[in-house]
């Protein structure tokens, strides 16, 4: 797609009608990020309701949630970015009374682990991180769900558990058939 130049004339009366000279400056002035929301999902019951959506890159910007909390002066706001950075804020009586944000995990270079024919990726989280709850180790292919171990020995120990409950499984369902 070929951009269309626009004349100086109709970009200093955009800048005259909305301060900007172009939707994407606006939108990183007003929301902290280059589109608004999408996604947008809500679930509402009787005392609570949740709210979530995607944004690009950044979370939305405090004036917005200044002006959430003047409707709903309670609430908790979470974000995340997909390379795991983000962060949270607790607002109650309209303020925000807390606020933590948290920077990407750090990863060493992935390892190849095989056992018994099968190739698993495990990845070392470096340091804590506040999405891995199991702190510092292995996880296989940087999931958060898939703790291998603390070091590689306890990470070869798990995968050839796991590897010796699915063969064990797969030889049981086999009988009963």
């Amino acid at each position: 797609m070929t951009d269309i130049p626009i004349e100086e004339s109709e970009i200093d009366k955009l800048v005259e009608k909305y301060g900007f000279r172009d939707w994407y400056d606006w939108s990183l002035h007003n929301w902290n990020t280059k589109w608004g929301d999408c996604s947008l999902e809500i679930d509402h019951c009787s005392i609570s309701c949740e709210l979530r959506f995607e944004t690009a890159w950044s979370p939305i910007c405090d004036s917005i949630l200044e002006m959430f909390a003047k409707d709903f002066p309670d609430f908790h706001f979470w974000y995340e970015e997909e390379c795991e950075w983000g962060g949270e804020k607790n607002y109650e009586e309209g303020k925000c009374v807390h606020e933590s944000s948290y920077d990407e995990p750090q990863w060493r270079e992935e390892e190849e682990i095989e056992i018994k024919g099968l190739s698993v990726f495990a990845s070392y989280l470096e340091e804590k991180h506040p999405l891995y709850d199991d702190g510092v180790g292995y996880y296989e292919e940087y999931c958060r769900d898939q703790y291998l171990g603390k070091n590689i020995e306890e990470a070869v120990d798990t995968l050839e558990k796991f590897v010796k409950e699915a063969n064990e499984r797969q030889k049981n369902k086999s009988l009963t058939l």
